[in-house]
């Protein structure tokens, strides 16, 4: 780890040209913006489109529909858009082009408030004097889980990130674990959420949280205890905000973020210095908070509550979802209720059944860079400096989005195929039985051998973000087995049958639960198979 007394900007160094482009466009944007996203995807890089943002005239307007009289900097930004849909998978289309000219406009329109500088006024203002550390996709610190959301075309990722405190926090564990839950929350949720944290980070894994009060403060001072307690094995705890960093809240929670900070945590954010935190940017927050993690838990909430838009974002980006029952007279427990009720959540009986839904055995994740990252498959190498600006405050204004989708199926399968490459080689070699090859499937007379190589397939599903269908597990068994994937060959008809026998076997036994397609493990302090 870096030394946790580094606040800011000195934890990652200057940013380059590409991330400073970024973060002027975060000030253009005021949130998150599938087109901007899409244009970036089209362009290559946040230096072009910043620059042809501000080649743009005062004097145009893009309520003129002849594009043959518009200035060659909306041409070019247009067709670069055009590109970035395509490559998202998504047709161009009348309402689409009609989305691009009113966003282009307000980003323009953001541009203008921008003075020129010859100093470093701009890079002060970005970074608040130096207190805040940024990074980009590009970035090797950059959590590359962020990169899910943009498997959807509706969806975008952060453009850049603003921290305080240990940017390392960010890729420290392979599977985090996201604890979120109302404000107004009674001792059984505070309880709750402290001792989930607690039993997490005692593992060494990371837990995300809001910052807010109630549920999240205390699954973040969870982590402090076990912090405490277990010394530099345990976890550190991430709080990720709405608003800009100079404008974290509630007040009372000031004591907690210094001690995020100080043992070794991070203090995170999409949005620009300065940036007021609205209810609507709490809304947005949360995908981040979802997709940070690979796993969340709602330890109590009402049933129209930010911690159940977190779990809805968490469903949609495939994470494993968790709910802690309660009394179905509370008001405080129908959101958890209503989450079991309805198959969007595993009910969480035990706090200790909670290391089922993680690694047993902790280990650090992949901080290279994102594979799918926002120009064109290959990372950003900026030449030549950008004009550097300084702006006014953030004020309010509106962003649109373009409603699209794109297919996360050939997403799914890459993973697939590089899970044994990308498999961390601390993984612990007890989950296939002693005497037994990695490189050969079992045949049906070794039922164990084969119900223990699926609970691993899970694991690996669940590592690689990778939602654990039954397809799924039968694709990473041929990885495993050095054959080629389902999507290339079918896997032999003894191996489906075996497998699938299996799974329904591991269904009855309760070790396995088939839910929402996906396979959970499930918690049976005696069943035989293990990891």
């Amino acid at each position: 780890m870096s030394n946790h007394d580094v606040y800011g900007m000195e934890a990652v160094g200057i940013p380059d040209d590409e991330t400073l482009a970024r973060a002027a466009l975060t000030y253009c944007l005021d949130g998150a913006d599938a087109i901007m996203h899409a244009t970036l995807l089209g362009a290559g890089s946040a230096i072009s489109v910043l620059q042809h943002i501000r080649d743009i005239p005062h004097a145009w307007s893009s309520k003129d529909s002849d594009l043959q009289s518009a200035p060659d900097s909306v041409k070019q930004l247009e067709q670069a858009f055009y590109a970035g849909l395509d490559t998202w998978g998504k047709r161009v289309t009348k309402q689409a082009s009609q989305a691009f000219m009113r966003s282009l406009r307000s980003w323009h329109r953001r541009s203008l408030t921008a003075v020129r500088l010859q100093d470093n006024t701009f890079l002060n203002w970005i970074s608040a004097e130096g207190a805040q550390w940024i990074i980009g996709p590009h970035s090797a610190l950059w959590p590359t889980s962020l990169q899910d959301l943009s498997l959807r075309g509706d969806w975008a990722p952060p453009l850049c990130l603003w921290g305080r405190g240990d940017p390392i926090a960010l890729n420290a564990c392979s599977s985090p674990l996201a604890i979120v839950g109302s404000r107004g929350v009674n001792t059984y949720g505070h309880t709750s959420a402290r001792a989930l944290a607690f039993e997490a980070s005692k593992n060494g894994h990371t837990v995300i949280s809001g910052g807010a009060l109630g549920s999240d403060a205390a699954a973040h001072w969870g982590t402090i205890a076990a912090q405490e307690d277990y010394g530099s094995q345990a976890g550190a705890t991430i709080a990720v905000f709405a608003g800009g960093l100079n404008h974290i809240g509630p007040k009372s929670n000031l004591r907690l973020f210094d001690a995020i900070v100080e043992h070794g945590g991070a203090l995170l954010s999409e949005m620009c210095p300065g940036t007021i935190p609205q209810a609507r940017r709490f809304l947005l927050r949360n995908r981040i908070i979802a997709s940070l993690a690979s796993t969340i838990v709602v330890s109590q909430a009402r049933l129209r509550s930010g911690a159940i838009n977190t779990a809805g974002w968490a469903n949609e980006l495939n994470r494993k979802v968790y709910a802690i029952p309660g009394n179905i007279d509370m008001p405080h427990n129908a959101g958890c209720n209503r989450l079991v009720h309805d198959g969007k959540a595993i009910l969480l009986d035990r706090i200790e059944n909670i290391n089922d839904a993680l690694d047993d055995e902790h280990t650090e994740s992949n901080s290279t860079p994102p594979i799918d990252i926002v120009v064109h498959n290959h990372r950003v190498q900026p030449t030549g400096n950008i004009e550097t600006i300084a702006v006014t405050p953030p004020s309010e204004h509106a962003s649109h989005q373009d409603a699209s989708t794109s297919s996360i199926e050939q997403h799914h399968k890459n993973h697939a195929k590089r899970a044994m490459a990308d498999r961390d080689d601390s993984e612990s070699d007890d989950s296939v039985p002693e005497g037994k090859d990695h490189n050969h499937l079992p045949d049906n007379s070794h039922a164990q051998d084969l119900k223990a190589l699926i609970l691993q397939a899970i694991r690996l599903c669940n590592n690689q973000h990778i939602p654990a269908s039954i397809d799924a597990v039968l694709m990473m068994l041929c990885s495993m087995s050095n054959t080629k994937s389902p999507a290339e060959t079918p896997p032999h008809d003894t191996i489906v049958s075996a497998t699938r026998y299996a799974i329904a076997s591991m269904e009855l036994e309760g070790t396995l639960l088939l839910n929402n397609g996906q396979l959970h493990r499930v918690h049976t302090p005696n069943r035989e198979v293990t990891r």
